[in-house]
């Protein structure tokens, strides 16, 4: 019989999980802890080798010779007791939520007691978070906790977003030197000078005491800028202008400026900091997700600049499919379910693309696998609409908070369908076309917010399938589609004042599965079949002439792609 002279013992992969679930219990129970954390006289009995592995704070404390060390007491003064209730619960590999209640005090104590992972999460919470009414407190919020990334985030949200910012409670709150640094950047991204002047003049106006300021900041307005109307009739009566004497100089140069045009392309102006064009609003551009092309799914997604009329490519999507809900909320660009490779795989996964980085990333599934679905936003919340799950079509709708990233059921319709359009108007949802399992359908349902009901309105003027819908200048557009026979070329957009379905100018190719957006005052329809072929064609509408005009072709054609529009920086 032959000796075993050595045998290999392999660490379970929940060995480390289950050591910290008895050490948590311990710390539960008061066993065999070497420290105390005292937060508001409150006490939190911990092992001090633990903290020590997880935080780069307790290391130093407890690695010196400081009387922490001796008495394992340590007095964490400026910390809430929660946020290091919460941590310590990250130490002993419990999960923890990270809320809007919460986050910020989480990441000043993750911050100071150097727990990068939980910092670094915290950090990226409120990214998410960030819009016109707290970007400014956030900037200097991550400032102060030296968290770069969110800093530069929310700068740029304040100049991008500068007029719904400046309309805000914090805006007036600001100190001089940051006002002074946001008006005198080139970047500020405002569509007219007048509204940095009347941003600036509603911060003077704010206290008595910041007359005295006058000059200052209106020397970094663009006064040359705004129209001469304007300078007479709003800046040169303005009290606070006329006060100051050193505003004179500033006003003379305005209106010389426009006193004689053939002067303003010379070096005189050109060389001048207060006759330079601020950078443009934030260019809009239209991002194509997936689709269908010959045999399967694309992961392949596209952008569309209309100031170049030029289409370029952007990151793949992670799961390539087609029949995918796309909407764009804040600039980011959603993609919900859709058919994956496996053309009979419905899916319930959700993709967020973010412009600025080029990346997309996961969030919460739905409770529902989805394709052939609507999606539309509402108040800052995407609905996905009805749909198929692979067995049976549906009549189901959810929304999804963006900012909570949680998914919660919505009353269903009264019609099961896919292949349908979506919209909103005036605070309500409409559910337009499609097919119920056996039949196309003309039928439009809306969803009243207020009463959680859906309710019919009139009904479209033809049966529509893998219908393209979006909304422009108060009306909803519904394009193409399948009428149960051929795919179609017609269009018609739908009055909610008169309750009426109207006729507008036909395509210049039947589309069946396109995808439909509004771009600076025209619909753009996207892709689609033709009956024989997937289209990378691009159709642009102008409501104004009524027509259809083809604009410069997407790389390669796509069935049942999904569409939005994005304004965030790329």
């Amino acid at each position: 019989m032959s000796v075993q002279e050595e045998t290999e013992l392999k660490v379970d992969p929940q060995h480390s999980t289950s050591i910290l679930s008895r050490l948590d219990e311990m710390r539960q129970n008061g066993e065999h802890c070497d420290c105390v954390l005292i937060v508001e006289e409150e006490r939190f009995p911990a092992h001090r080798a633990l903290l020590c592995a997880v935080s780069g704070y307790f290391r130093a404390t407890f690695g010196t010779e400081f009387k922490e060390t001796t008495t394992g007491e340590v007095y964490l003064r400026q910390l809430g007791c929660e946020a290091v209730r919460l941590l310590l619960d990250y130490t002993y590999g419990n999960c923890i939520a990270i809320t809007t209640e919460n986050v910020q005090s989480l990441l000043s104590a993750s911050c100071f007691l150097d727990f990068s992972e939980v910092f670094s999460k915290c950090a990226d919470f409120l990214k998410c978070q960030i819009d016109p009414t707290n970007c400014i407190a956030l900037r200097e919020f991550a400032n102060k906790h030296d968290c770069t990334e969110l800093q530069i985030l929310a700068e740029k949200y304040t100049r991008r977003h500068f007029l719904l910012v400046s309309q805000g409670e914090q805006f007036v709150k600001m100190s001089l030197e940051q006002l002074k640094c946001l008006v005198g950047d080139d970047g500020l991204q405002v569509t007219e000078e007048e509204q940095v002047f009347d941003a600036v003049m509603r911060w003077l106006r704010h206290d008595p005491k910041r007359a005295q300021y006058t000059y200052e900041l209106l020397s970094l307005v663009r006064l040359p800028l705004l129209s001469k109307e304007f300078i007479v009739d709003i800046v040169e009566s303005d009290p606070l202008i006329k006060c100051d004497v050193q505003c004179k100089d500033l006003l003379i140069e305005a209106m010389r400026y426009h006193l004689i045009p053939e002067r303003q392309h010379t070096e005189e102006y050109t060389q001048n900091d207060r006759t330079k064009r601020r950078c443009p609003g934030a260019t809009e551009v239209i991002i194509v997700v997936g689709g269908k092309y010959r045999v399967g799914a694309l992961d392949n997604v596209e952008k569309y600049d209309h100031t170049t009329d030029l289409w370029t490519e952007c990151s793949p999507i992670k799961t390539p499919r087609y029949g995918v809900g796309v909407t764009s909320v804040d600039g980011y660009i959603y993609a919900l379910g859709g058919i994956g490779l496996n053309d009979n795989n419905s899916l319930s996964i959700v993709e967020c693309y973010d412009p600025q980085t080029d990346e997309w990333s996961l969030l919460p599934a739905m409770a529902y696998n989805r394709d052939g679905h609507a999606v539309t936003v509402l108040d800052g919340l995407i609905y996905a609409i009805g749909g198929h799950d692979g067995k049976q079509t549906l009549e189901s709708v959810e929304c999804f908070n963006p900012g909570s990233r949680e998914w919660k059921p919505v009353t269903p319709m009264a019609n099961p369908r896919r292949g349908l359009g979506a919209g909103t108007l005036d605070g309500q949802i409409y559910a337009i076309g499609g097919w119920s399992g056996c039949a196309c359908l003309n039928v439009v349902e809306r969803f009243d917010l207020t009463n959680q009901k859906w309710r019919p309105v009139a009904s479209m003027g033809m049966l529509r399938s893998d219908v393209a819908v979006t909304t422009l200048n108060n009306k909803i557009y519904a394009v193409g589609g399948f009428n149960g026979a051929t795919g179609l070329k017609s269009a018609e957009c739908y009055d909610p004042e008169l309750n009426i379905w109207q006729k507008i100018s036909t395509m210049n190719k039947a589309r069946s599965g396109a995808a439909l957006t509004a771009l600076n005052g025209s619909l753009y329809v996207v892709g689609g079949h033709d009956g024989s072929t997937r289209l990378e064609t691009v159709e642009r509408f102008d409501p104004r002439s009524g027509t259809w005009n083809f604009v410069h072709s997407m790389d390669i054609g796509r069935y049942l792609p999904g569409v939005a529009v994005t304004n965030r920086i790329l």
